[in-house]
């Protein structure tokens, strides 16, 4: 069979599909012990619906029967019940915690292999723990298919409304792509492949994370967006969400002044460094205005240098920068969004970048972004921050389970699975 690659002349289809599956908090003695009574299952699954509402169809509460069970599985052994919601027919199935999808592995085995991931490629988990190396790259995409901001945000009126946008440069079978992310309070929100940087193609890759917040929330619409200055970026923001205020990075403005410092006027950046960031530190508008036009005037008694020329560049953009200060939450740098990204980085360079179809090049993507959102913070960093475990808890000031694993895939329940299509255009 031939091995399919990433070509640019082809459309990427997302369909979007209902997910029957509920997951919830099971030990697996306890599990084991009432599966088989039908009283005791009822029991504990009605004060689970009524401690955590949002993991099942919102008209289901007391108006639900149990409906059989799924054949049991023969790689693992476990019997999985099924319920029915009396009003509608639907039929849902229980699916415990501490067995993963499709009976592929113990969740508890499986939050190892996937936190390694992080670190590193396929080859190495199968030489250390055994399995072919597409069991774990099966395993770690496995997660690609659910919406990523339902799955993130528990709580739709928690869902951001200042975002950051970046587009991560990469390559899919040795051909320049991009990635659009999309991220707000520390958490990945959207993650999709665009082909080229157009205005055309980042607006539809933008707008899938629109898509997924808007399937949540109906009337979700964000105050602001934090760019690095792209024009098409700033266009497809513009054109998906309209009177979206949109913020330039202040820190990529300093950025490109530093990058056309040589040895030589290494003295005169550092001095339009610290002149930049005490214009940053304004605490209004009022301040900011008038700190600004004191640089103005820096920059023109300066002589002509390519800083001088990205000082001024810096200055021009304060119509950019200003709105921030009317927003309370706004993001004036794009650092949550580059913090994020460094970590996509890493793991593209751990894999040699991008293999296989855009489909696959997708799921990956999206897979690795929600993984992020859950993987539990370095233990000595929750210490000295007083953080909480994860990016997850720290937006929902919840969890589900003490396992990260377990509660990224509790968080997965009745979350709209998408399906996605390559077709030659």
């Amino acid at each position: 069979m031939k091995r399919e690659t990433y070509n640019k002349d082809t459309k990427l289809e997302i369909i979007c599909k209902e997910n029957h599956k509920i997951i919830i908090f099971f030990e697996e003695s306890y599990y084991k012990e009432i599966i088989m009574d039908k009283e005791k299952f009822k029991s504990y699954l009605q004060e689970y619906i009524n401690d955590y509402p949002e993991l099942f169809p919102s008209n289901i509460q007391y108006n639900w029967s149990l409906n059989g069970f799924v054949p049991a599985s023969k790689k693992q052994g476990v019997k999985i019940r099924r319920i029915k919601n009396k009003t509608n027919k639907d039929v849902w199935q229980i699916h415990p915690s501490f067995i993963m999808p499709y009976m592929t592995c113990k969740t508890e085995d499986a939050s190892k292999y996937l936190f390694l991931l992080n670190w590193c490629p396929y080859w190495a988990l199968s030489e250390t723990f055994g399995r072919d190396e597409m069991f774990y790259y099966r395993l770690h995409n496995h997660f690609g298919r659910y919406n990523i901001v339902g799955t993130t945000v528990k709580n739709p009126d928690l869902i951001p409304k200042d975002l950051a946008a970046d587009e991560k440069h990469s390559k899919i079978s040795g051909q320049k792509v991009y990635e659009a992310i999309t991220v707000g309070n520390d958490c990945f929100l959207g993650a999709s492949v665009s082909p080229t940087a157009s205005q055309i193609d980042l607006e539809k890759s933008y707008g899938q994370f629109k898509k997924e917040a808007q399937c949540i929330k109906p009337d979700y619409k964000p105050d602001t967006v934090n760019t690095d200055g792209w024009s098409a970026t700033i266009n497809s923001w513009q054109s998906l969400f309209i009177g979206i205020i949109v913020i330039q990075c202040f820190l990529h403005a300093v950025l490109k002044i530093k990058n056309v410092a040589t040895k030589k006027t290494k003295e005169l950046y550092n001095k339009v460094a610290d002149k930049a960031w005490h214009v940053f530190n304004s605490e209004n508008k009022t301040f900011f205005s008038q700190r600004i036009r004191r640089l103005k005037e820096f920059a023109e008694s300066c002589e002509d240098s390519k800083i001088k020329a990205a000082l001024l560049k810096l200055c021009k953009k304060k119509t950019w920068f200003l709105p921030a200060y009317d927003f309370d939450n706004s993001l004036r740098t794009s650092n949550m969004a580059d913090r994020l990204i460094n970590r996509r980085d890493r793991r593209l360079q751990i894999g040699k970048w991008g293999h296989g179809s855009a489909v696959s090049s997708e799921k990956n993507l999206r897979s690795f972004c929600l993984i992020q959102n859950f993987i539990p913070y370095c233990p000595l960093v929750r210490k000295k921050k007083e953080l909480n475990n994860s990016a997850f808890e720290k937006l929902n000031t919840k969890k589900y389970s003490e396992n990260w694993t377990e509660n990224l895939l509790i968080a997965t329940s009745i979350q709209n699975i998408y399906i996605f299509q390559q077709n030659t255009l």
